[in-house]
């Protein structure tokens, strides 16, 4: 179960919704696979249509300035709404925050690794169709268990490692019958996608401790 003083952001959302936990959950996990996919196509046609942009790492400062002024914007309307919680605000509060060893280990570390993934997977859309960038991005789950072996956040069992092989097959399979293959952009993308693993278990221990 999640900590409870984990739990405010979704109790904040479950005021605002009326909708129960469950639900606010699943509608955030759908709502982050279509924008994931929106980002890709749009990218993919910034990179690669006749009139390309061919800066994949300046169209990735801009995704993320975007990022950065969204989140502000969101962290301003809940706290002028009062919707978080003032004890949590004040033990995690900015000050406290950059004076924390937690914050040197991991937080600037996953704050880069998301700009060094989204730059990387730019780069590969140039090389890349958008088909097979997708296909490869199903290795996600084979390195962000692997990452978390590593840091201790998950068990190895025969059933994770059956299904990570299960996912490395396909994979392997779509590499070899694609007509478009490119070892350059399959590198990149593979390097973004171990990239965005580590990020991932990072975040985790950041959220768990």
């Amino acid at each position: 179960s999640i900590p409870l003083r984990r739990r405010y952001a979704f109790l904040d959302l479950m005021k605002f919704s009326g909708m129960s936990l469950e639900w606010n959950t699943a509608l955030l996990i759908a709502a982050w696979f279509a924008v994931s996919n929106i980002i890709v196509l749009l990218s993919k046609s910034l990179l690669s249509a006749s009139h390309a942009f061919p800066y994949p790492l300046a169209l990735t400062a801009h995704s993320n300035l975007i990022a950065f002024l969204s989140c502000c914007l969101v962290a301003t309307i809940f706290r002028s709404t009062g919707s978080t919680n003032r004890q949590f605000s004040e033990k995690f509060s900015l000050s406290s925050l950059l004076q924390s060893p937690l914050f040197r280990q991991f937080l600037v570390p996953v704050a880069f690794l998301p700009a060094l993934e989204i730059g990387l997977s730019n780069i590969a859309l140039q090389h890349l169709p958008i088909s097979f960038a997708t296909i490869l991005k199903g290795a996600g789950p084979i390195f962000t268990l692997l990452w978390a072996i590593i840091f201790a956040l998950e068990s190895p069992s025969v059933p994770l490692f059956l299904s990570v092989a299960t996912i490395s097959f396909g994979i392997i399979l779509a590499s070899f019958g694609t007509l478009a293959f490119d070892t350059l952009g399959f590198v990149v993308q593979m390097t973004s996608i171990a990239v965005s693993g580590l990020r991932w278990s990072l975040t985790q221990i950041v959220l768990t401790r």
